[in-house]
């Protein structure tokens, strides 16, 4: 008895057509036309408009996160309420194609679905109640790269260690607890680099780029020791441990009875089980659990339950 021809997967085209149908169906569910955008990102639209109109963050208004989020939203001020959202929605597009061809170049089974579950994941169904719908982190830019620091460390070709480094460097100006997550994904693949030292040495100087430039940007606005004060000296009093929220990770596995983190954690390992046992980039799938787990741990770390930056 014949088996039947195996049908072969749509063109590449067509797989990036659907992330985009499927990033724009997401993502409009979030936009400005549905629902309020909250004072987070209230904020870093208005700081960006300070920066677009030759102003300075920290300087000219008093907030705790980094500066890239507020150079991005100088970046879509233009487009008013919309240019946050249009420009992670790129973002989004870009890692999404760039996570399903590398996953293609792997032969990892199901590589279009593990790009758009990417996609689903980041928009958790609880988001929509946290503080009467509101939304405003940071994750729709560092998602897109920390993925794309996944790809330069595990592909080939000298420059994706330096390129690996400028992605890590700027996420180092995006989010602070992206710190732990990182160190999941670089050490495994420094550990089967060929070159550790001269890799490491890489991907040090890319990651002095973005902070370098954008550290250099606030010193000319004399705006750097308000940079200072307010992203580390006021964030850190504010996140210090206090008998109230302890500083423990003790009740880290209780919070996975949440919706938001239960998901992804199960969806997660159970692809990781199928992977390893296919023997399908065993590395890869190590460094990317490993990732997870100390994202968990960093939200739960201070003691103050961050579940909004968990990256999926």
């Amino acid at each position: 008895m014949s088996s039947s021809p195996t049908r072969p997967a749509p063109p590449i085209w067509a797989q990036m057509l659907g992330i985009l149908v499927v990033i724009l169906i997401v993502h409009y569910t979030f936009s400005p036309q549905v629902r309020a955008q909250g004072w987070d990102r209230e904020i870093y639209r208005y700081l960006g408009m300070r920066i677009a109109t030759g102003g300075y963050p920290y300087s000219d208004g008093f907030y705790d996160k980094p500066p890239l989020i507020y150079l991005i939203a100088a970046l879509g001020h233009g487009f008013g309420p919309w240019g946050i959202w249009l420009l992670e929605s790129i973002a989004m597009l870009v890692a999404c194609c760039a996570l399903l061809l590398f996953l293609r170049a792997r032969s990892v089974p199901f590589a279009f679905l593990h790009a758009t579950a990417l996609i689903v994941l980041m928009r958790t169904v609880p988001e929509l109640w946290k503080d009467g719908g509101r939304y405003g982190d940071t994750r729709s830019f560092a998602v897109p790269l920390l993925v794309g620091t996944v790809i330069c460390l595990y592909s080939r070709g000298r420059p994706r260690y330096r390129l690996a480094g400028v992605m890590i460097g700027a996420m180092a100006m995006l989010q602070q607890e992206l710190a732990l997550p990182v160190v999941g994904v670089v050490a495994p693949a420094w550990f089967h680099a060929h070159a550790k030292l001269r890799s490491a040495r890489w991907v040090g100087e890319g990651l002095l780029v973005v902070p370098t430039l954008i550290l250099i940007w606030l010193w000319a606005g004399g705006a750097l020791g308000d940079y200072v004060d307010q992203t580390y000296f006021y964030a850190l009093e504010y996140h210090l441990p206090s008998p109230k929220h302890p500083a423990t990770t003790a009740s880290l596995f209780s919070e996975l009875r949440r919706f938001e983190l239960l998901l992804p954690t199960v969806l997660a390992v159970s692809a990781a089980a199928f992977l390893l046992r296919a023997r399908t980039s065993a590395s890869l799938t190590l460094a990317c659990l490993a990732a997870l787990l100390l994202q968990l741990v960093a939200i739960r770390l201070t003691g103050r339950y961050m579940w909004d930056y968990f990256l999926p």
